[in-house]
């Protein structure tokens, strides 16, 4: 149930963090994870929950974050839905080319794809 107090997270694409070799230097690209921010509800509105430092206050719409997102904000599930698409997305997509016809009508039932 969120509420206040209930801890959501932002997604802050400046938030950069990278992975560090055994001299401490960063490499690679940014760690996708360490984008999300936790941000604390600290007050509501009848649509919104208000939340953030006192500098950065922003409303978060009740009824788009019950489905774990709204706009740049997520819930620890929401969060952890996002980080599993981004890090896997492009690995699925990858497997479709060698996937075999009875494997991606399968597939398409799911998504709901109809030729």
């Amino acid at each position: 149930m969120i509420g206040i107090g209930t801890i959501l997270y932002r997604f802050d694409e400046n938030r950069r963090v990278y992975k560090r070799d055994e001299n401490n230097r960063p490499y690679g690209g940014a760690i996708y994870a360490e984008h999300f921010v936790p941000v604390e509800i600290h007050g509501e509105t009848k649509l919104s929950w208000i939340c953030g430092p006192s500098y950065a206050i922003s409303k978060v719409n009740k009824k788009e974050i019950m489905t774990g997102r709204s706009g740049d904000f997520f819930t620890a599930e929401g969060m952890n839905d996002q980080i599993w698409i981004e890090d896997h997305r492009h690995r699925v997509r990858d497997r479709l080319y060698s996937a075999t016809a009875d494997q991606l009508r399968q597939i398409a039932a799911i998504l709901g794809y109809k030729p």
